[in-house]
């Protein structure tokens, strides 16, 4: 298979942001009829409550697949007029009671990026510790102290 070219997608990749950006027009679809009729059905009122419950959306006859909340809202940025902000403001003028409050989608915006972007920090500052405790006892001493302190704890917890 040839490699490609500065610019280039692959097709694979191509098919999936097309697949993704086909989703989110027909969200919007499902957004401008919810305002036509000046509320959400029951069914989509629940889904447009949070962001990561929009994004896992699957209904194959309105041609919606999944994706993540990232593409979601680069997408929706890029397609709706107005971008994320009138996304939203959109949703809550729908009707209080079937979305959240304003600042909430906005924190869990960024608690999803921070909580993703952490946890591949971790996982790659991990991944270095690795290889110098093979040529450190004292190195490899800590990490073993560090699994066993932090491995048994699921949960996050909000640190001030």
């Amino acid at each position: 298979m040839p490699r490609l070219k500065k610019g280039q997608v692959a097709p694979g990749v191509r098919a999936k942001q097309e697949r993704a950006q086909n989703s989110v027009q027909a969200i919007i679809g499902v957004l401008n009829e919810a305002v036509g009729l000046g509320r959400f059905s029951p069914e989509d009122g629940k889904l447009f409550r949070r962001l990561s419950d929009l994004a896992m959306m699957h209904d194959a006859s309105r041609g919606i697949a999944p994706m993540s909340v990232r593409t979601l809202r680069e997408n929706v940025d890029r397609m709706y007029p107005g971008g994320m902000k009138a996304f939203r403001a959109t949703v809550a003028e729908l009707g209080r009671d079937s979305v959240v409050s304003p600042a909430e989608p906005v924190r869990e915006m960024g608690f999803e990026d921070a909580i993703l972007d952490m946890t591949a920090r971790y996982s790659d500052l991990l991944q270095r510790f690795k290889r110098v405790t093979l040529e450190s006892d004292t190195a490899a001493d800590e990490l073993k102290r560090h699994f066993d302190r932090y491995r048994s704890r699921g949960a996050l917890r909000v640190v001030k």
